[in-house]
């Protein structure tokens, strides 16, 4: 993504908001990364610095006052990737890796509104609020937090502290989390999974129980994916995407996330499309899953929930010119290769700006550049 001069649209009547509408405020440019929580934002900058702005009462945005910003906040430096949780109840989790392997984290998580160093030789973190998963520099994958579902894969359902983290095994590239799910890519393409079940969001068929809920204690093979490079997953919806461009999706479809024409749940990969680029999964309402993706020409689409229109079971472009995309609890980031952020929110949540989305549509968007 091209970098440039950050601006953020807000209003003085919606100070307390992770994102805003009206007067530009110019915060800097060079930025290359973001990631929505529930009600609270991060950007990652091409020098290592990370950025936070929206609620704050868990300490998510990495400083200790106020309760709310409504504009970038500078945490720390030296930085290489972000992760946040993003669900209403344990969505204020936020983990950073720095350049040297560190391993940072903040908000409910601990840190008690101020960074605090956890681990050393991590490559990226994956969290869903209960539980964390976490990927070394040497392609291990390690565990820890709440297992009432097996979701650590330890084959056990006994909960994990930072201190007693669980190997799952090595080979691996790439995480997520779902809520109660934990999800990989190996090296080779392949993905596996672990944890609750009962919505299909493993992609396979489990013979466990655990807590009454259908479980897997252990990893497994996502059958029928080969070729994996991106993994993205929200409360109980997963969304795979292959290096040539096709996008696949499994587990909860009561909203129509997983594209396919329905409403039926799947415990099996499903072909949503083809010429993506880039995908993320969410729960922007009361945890229903909602998809949006980034396709090779720069189209932006979605389907499953939404809380600007009504929910779509198949894929709708809604915009042009866009590189990747970010989906929150309440809110949507998405950034374009010309250097701007655009971001829209819950209305609910204060006034919006209609703005020009691309080809000519209009939406309730705002406008941030970078």
């Amino acid at each position: 993504m091209t970098t440039g001069d950050l601006v953020e649209y807000r209003s003085s009547q919606s100070s307390t908001l992770q994102l805003g509408s009206g007067t530009p405020v110019t915060l800097g440019g060079g930025y290359k990364a973001v990631a929505a929580g529930f009600q609270h934002s991060l950007a990652l900058k091409d020098d290592g610095s990370v950025w936070t702005w929206g609620n704050n009462q868990n300490g998510q945005l990495g400083v200790d006052q106020p309760l709310f910003r409504s504009i970038p906040t500078y945490v720390g430096g030296g930085y290489q990737s972000i992760s946040t949780g993003m669900n209403l109840l344990n969505g204020t989790d936020v983990y950073a890796v720095k350049v040297d392997g560190s391993l940072w984290r903040w908000g409910a998580a601990g840190g008690n509104g101020a960074p605090e160093q956890i681990g050393t030789g991590y490559a990226s973190v994956a969290t869903s609020g209960s539980h964390v998963v976490a990927l070394k520099t040497d392609g291990g994958i390690w565990t820890w937090g709440f297992n009432l579902y097996g979701q650590l894969g330890d084959g056990t359902t006994t909960d994990r502290t930072l201190s007693n983290p669980y190997f799952v095994g090595g080979g691996f590239r790439a995480i997520a989390a779902t809520g109660s799910a934990s999800i990989a890519l190996r090296t080779d393409g392949s993905v596996w999974s672990w944890g609750v079940n009962s919505s299909g969001e493993l992609g396979r068929v489990s013979s466990d129980i655990c807590g009454a809920l259908a479980c897997s204690k252990v990893p497994g093979q996502v059958a029928g994916l080969a070729g994996v490079k991106e993994l993205s997953a929200a409360q109980s919806h997963v969304l795979a995407l292959t290096s040539d461009g096709v996008l696949w999706s499994w587990g909860s479809n009561e909203s129509g996330q997983l594209g396919n024409g329905n409403l039926t749940n799947s415990s099996a990969p499903i072909m949503v499309g083809s010429g993506f680029s880039q995908v993320s999964a969410g729960s922007p309402i009361s945890n229903k899953g909602a998809s949006y993706a980034v396709k090779s020409d720069t189209t932006l689409w979605r389907w499953g929930a939404s809380r600007w229109e009504a929910s779509a079971s198949t894929p709708v472009q809604i915009g042009t010119g866009f590189s990747s995309v970010a989906l929150g609890g309440t809110h949507l980031l998405a950034l374009k290769p010309d250097g701007t952020v655009w971001s829209r929110a819950a209305t609910a949540m204060g006034n919006s700006a209609t703005v020009l989305l691309g080809s000519g549509q209009r939406r309730n968007w705002w406008s941030m550049e970078i």
